[in-house]
């Protein structure tokens, strides 16, 4: 072929430019290294381990079916630390340590300074970004680690965005962190809304979005099942004596949620439907529309929080038809998520893990029903036991504070003002408690804080005492056994509350099943390894090693 001077010339000179180009946009950063555009962290709340398995036939093929089969499913997650509670477990999840680190060591703990119980995200100071209601009095101020997303941001000058969504407050909150945008549902105003914290003016696309008056919508509905009731074999009959039901009443299908509304306080009643999670989807779209996620050169973060199942699960128990209707809604949610996606940025673009919050125990009564282990601990009768035998002892005053969450708590000012040994009341108290039926293990602070356990159970145990925080003495119960309270507790590390589903699905992923063991902490370090950024402050888990290639 023929050059002439002039070809020649202008070949010379495109070569130079693109060179030029290309320096420059290395030396400007712009060329950044191969990693997913968008992560999307998906907790569903109270998602035993089996609930794929055991719904497989009845779920569709673009949903659950479609991250199962098409992603790197790992079989033995678990938590690793007791009180696997909603805050609890999110905490862990976005810090990738334990509650011994991160602080959150229940949903609720005991203020013995203010005598008071402490729920794990309030705080007076900001004020709600989105209505008039007091519910926006939020923060992460108890968590005592930086987030993964907290981390992103730091690493991008703030150039990426992180953006976190739930239903529930603390599940929201203690997932973001303190540097990225948390959104959670008021149930008073039937509105998504923040705080001052975060922002001090919702964005026009959230009020866009609580213009259009979803919540009244879903409310008029009548929550019925989406397949012929007589197809869901995998549950108990649906008048099952075992349920509690809307308003410890309502328990069978159809429930006209209208009817059921007028009630209940506000809007508090879509939270306990499936219409919850859908309502969640449909934000979560919304924001990676608006917020125009995954459409740059920093990867972004959304963290979403499926926590109706919870809710229906506490009313209804693992082993209803309400629970398995919802998952099987959830289904279709997942399928249209994730086919917005695909359309969106392309599967090669976004990494998606899923996980749960926490499993459930069977319903006491139904184990009882077959025959199985189970039985509740009577923490009233505990109490006031130990009440008695500590005045007998060491003199008439009120030696024990309060109970919560499987700890005791003792008045260690009064033990001070009464110059009495500590460590001497703390023993007595130990020795009494573990006489008691349905006690497993039992704990003092004192061992927790001096002993360094590397033996099942007790380094779970330890794994979940914060000093401050925890109580005094800290006592495990019997595999099948719980708190003697109205609400469902998740505060074990057996396999029933602990044992939970992980899949990665997306960005290079391929089909994988992964048997080894591996904990919820381990979820924050891998995220931060793909991006080459700094782990969590507090951040004590490993990095999945199946990850180590996928980057290259």
């Amino acid at each position: 072929m023929h050059y002439s001077k002039n070809n020649t010339k202008k070949i010379f000179l495109f070569f130079i430019i693109s060179t030029v180009f290309i320096i420059k946009s290395f030396s400007q950063g712009t060329v950044k290294p191969n990693r997913p555009k968008l992560i999307i962290g998906i907790v569903i709340e109270q998602m035993r381990y089996d609930n794929i398995e055991r719904y497989w036939e009845k779920y569709e093929n673009g949903g659950f079916k479609k991250l199962y089969k098409n992603g790197m499913v790992f079989n033995n997650a678990r938590y690793n630390h007791m009180f696997a509670q909603q805050g609890v477990s999110h905490a862990t999840i976005s810090t990738g340590t334990t509650p011994s680190f991160h602080g959150i060591i229940g949903t609720n703990w005991y203020d013995t300074k203010r005598n008071l119980p402490v729920y794990c995200v309030q705080d007076e100071k900001p004020f709600t970004t989105g209505s008039d209601s007091y519910e926006g009095k939020r923060s992460a101020q108890y968590l005592e680690s930086t987030t993964v997303g907290d981390e992103i941001l730091l690493s991008t000058s703030r150039k990426s965005k992180v953006v976190s969504i739930s239903m529930s407050d603390c599940s929201s909150i203690l997932s973001a962190g303190n540097l990225g945008k948390a959104f959670w549902f008021d149930d008073r105003a039937g509105a998504w809304i923040t705080n001052s914290l975060y922002m001090t003016k919702l964005p026009q696309w959230v009020s866009d979005f609580n213009d259009e008056f979803l919540p009244d919508l879903y409310l008029t509905k009548t929550w019925e099942t989406v397949l012929p009731i007589e197809k869901y074999t995998e549950s108990q009959a649906d008048d099952s004596k075992l349920e509690q039901g809307f308003l410890n009443e309502y328990k069978t299908f159809p429930y006209e949620l209208s009817r059921l509304n007028k009630q209940m306080r506000e809007f508090s009643l879509l939270k306990m439907t499936p219409f919850a999670n859908l309502f969640t989807k449909d934000f979560a779209i919304k924001a990676i529309q608006s917020e125009n996620l995954g459409k740059d050169d920093y990867t972004d973060l959304l963290l979403i929080s499926f926590s109706a199942t919870h809710e229906i699960g506490k009313l209804f128990g693992p082993e209803s038809i309400e629970v398995e209707d919802a998952f099987l809604r959830l289904d279709r949610d997942l399928a249209h998520l994730l086919m917005f996606l695909d359309s969106s940025l392309g599967t090669d673009n976004y990494l998606i893990y899923l996980t749960s919050s926490h499993g459930s125990i069977n319903t006491e009564a139904y184990m009882e029903e077959l025959g199985l282990p189970s039985g509740h601990f009577n923490q009233g009768t505990a109490i006031s036991l130990l009440k008695a035998y500590l005045r007998n002892k060491f003199g008439n005053d009120e030696w024990v504070k309060t109970y919560l969450n499987q700890q005791f708590y003792l008045d260690r000012r009064l033990i001070e003002s009464k110059k009495l040994s500590y460590n001497t009341i703390e023993k007595e108290a130990v020795e009494l408690l573990k006489e008691f039926t349905g006690v497993a293990n039992i704990v003092s602070a004192s061992q927790l804080q001096d002993e360094d356990f590397n033996k099942y159970p007790q380094t779970y145990i330890q794994n979940s005492y914060y000093y401050g925080r925890s109580g005094d003495i800290l006592i495990n119960l019997l595999p099948g056994w719980t708190e003697n309270v109205k609400e469902r507790t998740y505060n074990s590390f057996y396999e029933y509350d602990a044992h939970v589903p992980l899949i990665w699905y997306g960005w290079k992923v391929k089909p994988q099943f992964v048997n080894r063991n591996v904990t919820m902490t381990d979820i924050a370090p891998t995220i931060s390894t793909l991006l080459n950024v700094s782990s969590p402050s507090a951040c004590t888990g490993k990095a999945l090693e199946e990850f180590s290639k996928l980057g290259e």
